[in-house]
């Protein structure tokens, strides 16, 4: 589904034609970044990947245009000599404290730290090493009516509940029915989350050490 059809339909079940051409559109996004803080078998990405630069600590979009989209990182790591090397997460602070005044202390990074839409990564990166990422996604910014993704496809109905409830409180004020449409967005994220269960399982007991 594309986001100008997700627009109509939820527009025709509101009966509010004239929310479909401002309000509408705004929800689903808004609807899209609030599920992106959970984890989807649709919304997982892996193997994301881009190249340090020596002397060069911080990484964006610039880098790889889909780090701005990430919502969530479950590893991250370089290679170095065809070995990987995982990176620990800390906090941004804690890099700019081990930084000394304006000496670069180059090696190879052990540490990264979210930082905006980008990463900081410590040591300083004193050659040129892949980079690459595991972590969900809310994928780019949904611009034309034509535009879709995994959320308008598999996840469509929490998306559409997601939208429906967030435009019932906060345009129409209806909070009667809009707390009936956040029940009925709880019951799909809970869907979603069971089949993402169901996919990931094995099926098997482990073995007990």
């Amino acid at each position: 589904m594309t986001l100008g059809a997700i627009s109509d339909r939820i527009a025709d079940e509101l009966v509010r034609p004239d929310l479909r051409a401002s309000h509408v559109p705004l929800s689903v996004k808004d609807a899209i970044r609030e599920a992106a803080n959970y984890r989807f078998w649709f919304n997982e990405v892996r193997g994301l990947s881009f190249n340090t630069v020596a002397d060069q600590d911080f990484y964006d979009q610039a880098a790889l245009p889909d780090l701005a989209w990430l919502s969530r990182v479950d590893a991250l790591w370089i290679v170095v000599n065809g070995q990987r090397r995982n990176l620990t997460l800390v906090n941004a602070l804690a890099v700019n404290d081990w930084k000394d005044g304006d000496t670069i202390l180059t090696g190879e990074p052990c540490h990264y730290a979210r930082y905006g839409d980008g990463f900081l990564l410590w040591m300083v990166p004193r050659d040129v090493w892949p980079v690459y990422i595991d972590g969900t996604t809310r994928f780019s910014e949904l611009t034309a009516d034509s535009d879709s993704n995994a959320y308008l496809t598999e996840g469509e109905r929490y998306i559409r509940a997601l939208a429906k409830a967030n435009l019932l409180e906060n345009v129409v004020r209806d909070f009667a029915q809009a707390d009936r449409q956040w029940q009925v967005a709880e019951r799909e994220k809970r869907n979603l989350l069971m089949e993402t269960a169901n996919r990931i399982s094995t099926n098997r007991l482990a073995a007990c050490l």
